[in-house]
């Protein structure tokens, strides 16, 4: 019964590691998405912000 406790260990490592990939590939994927999305949103808003707070009229 040895080898199976064995198994079982290697099995749980190799599934905790690919598990921790997982999460680690989702968080940086979220992160470049919300990299992405701030980058399209921030000039638009910080533009229209700065055209209302230098007093120009808006098109």
């Amino acid at each position: 019964m040895a080898w199976l406790k064995t198994l079982s260990k290697e099995s749980l490592r190799t599934s905790s590691i690919s598990l921790v990939a997982t999460a680690i590939g989702l968080f940086f994927t979220i992160l470049a998405l919300v990299v992405l999305a701030a980058m399209f949103v921030v000039p638009t808003y910080g533009g229209i912000w700065l055209i209302h707070w230098l007093g120009f009229p808006m098109p």
